[in-house]
């Protein structure tokens, strides 16, 4: 393994278009089973979660899971936060409508591309995807 990284992209659908915010490289506590994941937004904020264990070469994932929060902005400043805010907004996990919701969007993670679903019941869109030719983990937009 040569790196492991999170990648904090903002994605706008309508353009489409990229910007890559942020990267946290996995700290040393964390090089096991490093997993990034969006906990939600506030303003022109983002929350991101990171998690992993101590890596020992005889026993592997060694110590007590490790967490850090980061907040993440537009601007790409990243500083770390004891704990989100009560406010935080997150994208609806449910494949319907939400009562009252007026924009319907979903969104779908694959291996190698971000995919989204406008309308409930029509099919997921791959939107982006992960530039292999390059080797590389920056999302490009595909052609429409």
């Amino acid at each position: 393994m040569l790196e492991q990284a999170a990648l904090i992209y903002v994605c706008d659908v309508d353009a489409p278009s990229t910007k890559l915010l942020a990267r946290i490289g996995a700290p040393r506590e964390m090089e096991s089973a490093f997993e990034p994941w969006i906990l939600g937004w506030v303003g022109d904020g983002i929350f991101v979660g990171l998690t992993g264990y101590r890596h020992s070469s005889l026993h592997g994932s060694v110590g007590p899971l490790n967490k850090r929060m980061y907040r993440v902005g537009l601007d790409g400043t990243c500083q770390t936060v004891e704990n989100p805010p009560d406010s935080l907004n997150q994208t609806p996990n449910l494949g319907i409508p939400m009562k009252g919701e007026r924009n319907f969007m979903r969104l779908s993670t694959g291996a190698f591309n971000i995919g989204v679903r406008l309308e409930d019941g029509g099919p997921y869109t791959p939107l982006f995807e992960v530039n292999q030719a390059k080797c590389t983990l920056d999302l490009v937009p595909l052609s429409r």
